[in-house]
């Protein structure tokens, strides 16, 4: 899978489904309830949307589903990764996000959940290559900016605009090489 196909696609949550059953086999309900726990500021997605998203990724050979059989209750669906998943939700994880305001909220703090999960060395090499990839992106901007010639208002104001909002997003980024995840329980 190439990067492009990631990045474009990397704000659903196929991702971060792929994610939560990377480090524990759920059932569709338990997966929906999970999402709602920990990821509810970052994701809204409804159950039945789950249930979607599950089919597609089950058709795509991403994940499989095993009956599990209950004497007095009706059967339940276990979702488990298929080694594909598993190498697409890992390259995923390891795949910078692109510097806009909504991805670094939606994708890069889902990534930075995940990475939170596989220890302190993840999390921090998130985070460093996540500031590497913005200041390139702040800087192919900033010789956008300066190559645009004054006259061009509209498009030095569009550049400035987006050169500062990669800014905050560095100071912010900055802030989270000081955190010290704890491990989030299953």
């Amino acid at each position: 899978m190439s990067g492009s196909s990631i990045i474009s696609s990397a704000l659903s949550p196929k991702y971060t489904v792929l994610g939560l059953l990377y480090f524990q086999p759920m059932h569709g309900y338990d997966l929906h309830r999970k999402l709602e726990s920990d990821l509810h500021e970052i994701w809204r997605i409804s159950q039945s949307q789950v249930y979607t998203l599950l089919k597609r990724l089950e058709a795509e050979g991403l994940l499989y589903a095993s009956q599990q059989i209950q004497e007095k209750r009706p059967d339940r669906t276990c979702l488990y990764l298929t080694e594909d998943g598993k190498k697409t939700f890992l390259t995923w994880l390891d795949t910078p996000t692109r510097p806009s305001s909504r991805a670094i909220r939606v994708e890069f703090l889902s990534r930075l959940y995940f990475a939170s999960r596989m220890g302190k060395d993840k999390f921090d090499q998130l985070v460093i290559e996540q500031i590497n990839s913005t200041q390139k992106d702040l800087q192919r901007l900033q010789e956008k900016y300066d190559a645009t010639p004054e006259q061009e208002l509209f498009s030095r104001l569009g550049l400035e605009l987006r050169m500062r909002q990669i800014t905050s997003i560095l100071d912010w980024l900055e802030t989270c090489k000081l955190i010290q995840p704890l491990p989030i329980l299953k």
